[in-house]
């Protein structure tokens, strides 16, 4: 069973974002207590039900939209033996800087803070540039 935040969120995204809805409507996401926030292994998407009920129904839309980004970015198969950490760090970046710049989403705060990657020194780059330039700078961790 969907978490309910998360079939609001749903709902919400048929009416902000047809595009995002429709790739969330075709890819199962399933509730994982393994897992502290949300993930993707590139065919589905993975939730914690105690960091979704944190959430707000708005938050979790940008969340699940952050997630369908690594799915059509092929983030997954992009990773090409790299360290999986620093990988999805780079690439959260440069999904979380494209999307703060969409209208639609409310992205997640805390403290008048985004909590998560999104460094404009890397905009206009590749995930592939922005792992390259981590490996010498590593980021502080996140909850992202």
């Amino acid at each position: 069973m969907t978490h309910k935040k998360i079939s609001l969120a749903l709902s919400r995204l048929a009416l902000d974002t047809p595009f995002y809805a429709a790739l969330a409507l075709s890819t199962p996401i399933v509730e994982a207590d393994s897992i502290s926030t949300f993930a993707t292994d590139g065919s589905k998407i993975f939730y914690n039900p105690d960091f979704a009920d944190s959430l707000s129904v708005e938050e979790i839309e940008f969340v699940l939209v952050h997630e369908l980004e690594h799915i059509v970015r092929l983030h997954n198969f992009r990773m090409q033996g790299r360290d999986h950490q620093r990988w999805n760090i780079a690439c959260d970046h440069i999904i979380n800087l494209d999307l703060l710049n969409m209208r639609d989403l409310k992205s997640p705060m805390r403290d008048g803070k985004f909590i998560g990657y999104a460094d404009a020194q890397y905009a206009g780059m590749s995930s592939e540039q922005v792992y390259d330039l981590l490996k010498d700078n590593p980021p502080p961790t996140s909850d992202d």
